[in-house]
């Protein structure tokens, strides 16, 4: 949630962009944290807690634990859209972002499409744990948040002033930086 927050507020930063944008990508990232992080770890909980549950009941917490971590992508694709907008819709000389982090934000969320039939298939490439329902769904979701986290890292970075606090002179009278 904390990188939601954080390219929340370098959103906001884009002239002229609807507050609307900003507001759906945060939204989106709200829920989809606790679609995939708060209900299935809750849920794991609810599965270890009672060890003498029948068999069955296990299998269909189980079921729900897997089920509720791969299906929220469809806030993901939204999230992953309103940031390429908001990107494509910056105009100043530097931005935060460069295009092409638009154009990840845009194209690797096609590649959760498959995930959205994970409930109809029990086996195969695309059942929950299949090579593309499950394997081809993380490669999509890492790809623009590692993107993304990598964007703001040197945004962050280059916005950090040196103050002078921050720069000791070594014996030899050039300044070195701490």
């Amino acid at each position: 949630m904390v990188l939601v927050a954080i390219v929340g507020s370098h959103m906001r930063q884009i002239p002229n962009l609807n507050d609307a944008v900003v507001i759906l990508q945060v939204s989106c990232g709200v829920v989809m944290a606790y679609g995939m992080l708060i209900l299935p770890g809750v849920t794991l909980a609810v599965i270890t807690y009672r060890l003498e549950r029948p068999a069955e009941i296990t299998q269909a917490l189980n079921d729900f634990f897997w089920f509720s971590f791969m299906l929220p992508w469809p806030t993901f694709v939204l999230q992953c859209l309103a940031l390429a907008y908001a990107i494509l819709q910056d105009t100043r000389p530097r931005p935060v972002f460069p295009k092409a982090a638009a154009y990840i934000n845009i194209v690797a969320p096609l590649f959760l499409i498959p995930s959205f039939g994970m409930h109809f298939v029990k086996d195969g490439p695309l059942a929950w744990n299949g090579a593309i329902t499950f394997w081809v769904a993380i490669f999509a979701f890492g790809l623009p948040v590692v993107g993304d986290i990598l964007c703001l890292t040197r945004a962050v970075v280059k916005e950090r002033p040196v103050r002078v606090t921050d720069v000791v002179t070594d014996r030899s009278g050039f300044g070195t930086k701490s």
